[in-house]
């Protein structure tokens, strides 16, 4: 499965897996049910009204409504998923790395429109298959990618410590903090870290957790008094189970 990195302006290094056609497609797939069957139940209401000038307006309106704004509004309030994303796992990301903006989902949105042409169709899905990154051409136009977004649980050596030893945790303006600001690619990257860290040899290890502590603190500028006695590791570990319990909850 191929991947995508991603080196941030603070030199921190997010590696993402890349999403596959098949379960795109199957994503694809829940999603047109889901608007389907919106589609059907919005006429049905509007048929209601017998058949007049405003009726058959709004049985031409609604479809395309529906097409458009229900990829974009859910892949913005839902940091990049849909339910057939959610479901099989999926998210759409900024390539870059940045945070995903209204302005990239409305454009690889709006292009997708071309997907549904026949000849575009099969365009389409050639230059999804040829791109390493299976990128579909809405991507291209955003600048956008598709990955695999997993939810894999912190080992129990770190979520079974009190949560009385993260101070991150017990203070409520930090732990708000914490949610606010850091964004969901971070959040895979903490949590990622975590799981990863075992396998590292030392001086790598150290290195990294190093690196993204100072990058943290500044974005977070948690209070020294609440920094100070934690060591780099102990530091993103504590970021890791604040993220965690808010992770499974969305």
């Amino acid at each position: 499965m191929p991947s995508h990195t991603v080196m941030t302006p603070e030199m921190v290094t997010l590696r993402f897996q890349v999403a596959g056609l098949f379960t795109r497609a199957m994503a694809f797939l829940f999603d047109t049910l889901m608007m389907f069957l919106a589609c059907f139940a919005a006429l049905l209401l509007v048929s209601i009204g017998g058949a007049n000038a405003i009726t058959i307006t709004l049985s031409i309106l609604i479809p395309f409504s529906i097409l458009l704004g229900y990829f974009t509004v859910l892949e913005t309030y839902m940091h990049g998923q849909t339910p057939g994303k959610r479901i099989m796992g999926l998210r759409v990301m900024d390539a870059a790395g940045r945070r995903l903006t209204f302005d990239a989902v409305l454009i690889r949105n709006m292009v997708r429109f071309l997907d549904y042409v026949p000849a575009m169709m099969f365009l389409g899905g050639s230059v999804a298959a040829a791109d390493p990154l299976h990128r579909r051409i809405g991507d291209f136009a955003a600048h956008t990618i598709v990955i695999r977004h997993r939810r894999t649980a912190l080992p129990t050596a770190v979520t079974h410590q009190k949560k009385s030893f993260n101070s991150f945790h017990s203070d409520s303006i930090i732990r708000s903090r914490i949610l606010e600001r850091i964004t969901v690619d971070e959040r895979d990257l903490i949590i990622d870290m975590v799981l990863r860290r075992d396998g590292m040899d030392i001086p790598s290890r150290e290195a990294l957790f190093a690196q993204a502590a100072e990058y943290f603190q500044i974005k977070l500028a948690i209070p020294a008094q609440q920094r100070e006695h934690l060591s780099d590791e102990q530091y993103i570990l504590n970021l890791a189970m604040v993220l965690q319990e808010d992770w499974f909850k969305g």
